[in-house]
């Protein structure tokens, strides 16, 4: 079967001009706004911002195919390289994107302010005794609070995609569906 790109869903592409490091910056909500009496003086501010470097990186290999192995391929074989190797393309560029979400045993890669993705520090950890639907709860609060890299403006994440390894995969489903079930239920309309 071919390889599934599931991180298509939920990751941002981008282009880059060259190999050469790049740096995406981020910049945070306006300054707040201040009152301005009549004839009064409006004041400076300024937007907070932050950023993280890559570099694009290339990947590929060689496949020797001698003359005679081409005219003798009876089964059409060699006319699958392509298709398999764009399978073995989606399959590289999706491990290395789960590879940045599993790295330091789970905590994510560890980013350029030397914090690694998931940690306490930035509000995005969550841990319970029980995996259950006051988890997921939870763990939604913290996205819904999250707030830009000032602190001043709201992000107003909403969650759309739940990563979870195929061990708790079928826990998952189970536990969406019970609070798909409630809330469908409560619904009289």
């Amino acid at each position: 079967e071919s390889e599934s790109a599931t991180h298509r869903a939920w990751v941002r592409q981008s282009t880059a001009p060259d190999f050469k490091a790049l740096n995406r910056p981020i910049l945070s909500s306006a300054p707040d706004l201040e009152k301005v009496q009549e004839g009064g003086e409006y004041k400076h501010g300024a937007f907070d911002d932050a950023g993280t470097d890559f570099k694009v990186e290339k990947f590929g290999r060689i496949i020797n195919l001698s003359m005679e192995a081409i005219i003798n391929d009876d089964l059409d074989a060699f006319a699958r390289l392509a298709p398999a190797l764009g399978t073995a393309a989606i399959r590289k560029e999706a491990d290395l994107v789960y590879d940045l979400l599993t790295a330091n045993s789970g905590d994510g890669v560890t980013l350029s302010d030397s914090t690694a993705l998931f940690d306490a520090s930035r509000q995005n950890v969550i841990s319970a005794a029980t995996y259950d639907g006051n988890l997921l709860g939870g763990a939604r609060t913290l996205l819904r609070r999250k707030r830009d890299i000032s602190g001043r403006g709201w992000l107003n994440l909403t969650p759309a995609f739940l990563l979870v390894p195929p061990e708790l995969e079928h826990r998952t489903l189970e536990i969406v569906r019970a609070s798909t079930l409630e809330g469908e239920q409560g619904n009289t309309n």
